[in-house]
């Protein structure tokens, strides 16, 4: 089932159960989902999913802001509904390991990863540890190009600490 399908039943359901504003939230979504097909046709689950990291950083912006406002300026039920909406968006975000479990399973498969120490820079290196993990998926499962990038850094740093 597509992303897309499960909204359109969680939408269902929420109307169902009488939870509106879930509903709200995930139709606003399926709203931008439904204009990035018309703009660009048929889009797949990846870019769904990234669809609902847009929402959910725009809120966690929000909230970086409020938080540096005096309390007096702002509700705290602000951010409890916040709260709440961040957590409906992680219902469609897959978890990714950690910057820290990458490097730990990049260690423990470097023979494979032999080539990210060998690159000039952590740059390239982590082009060539995006391509390693993609061929590990197995190990690795979703990750976050970011997430990556900070594992190269730490992995670089393990290998050299250890010379």
């Amino acid at each position: 089932m597509s992303i897309k399908d499960k909204i359109k039943d969680k939408i269902t359901e929420c109307m169902k159960s009488g939870a509106g504003f879930e509903r709200d939230i995930l139709r606003t979504v399926l709203g931008e989902i439904q204009s990035l097909e018309t703009r660009q046709g048929k889009i797949t689950d990846e870019e769904c999913e990234k669809v609902f990291v847009k929402f959910k950083q725009g809120v966690e912006q929000i909230v970086l802001v409020l938080k540096d406002l005096p309390r007096h300026e702002w509700d705290t039920s602000v951010l409890a509904k916040m709260d709440k909406e961040i957590s409906i968006y992680n219902e469609f975000i897959p978890e990714t390991m950690s910057a820290e479990s990458i490097a730990d399973n990049m260690v423990y498969h470097c023979v494979h990863f032999s080539a990210v120490l060998k690159a000039p820079s952590d740059g390239a290196a982590t082009g060539i540890a995006m391509k390693l993990i993609k061929q590990e998926s197995d190990i690795f499962g979703k990750v976050n190009g970011k997430d990556v990038a900070e594992a190269v850094k730490i992995f670089r740093k393990r290998y050299n600490e250890n010379i």
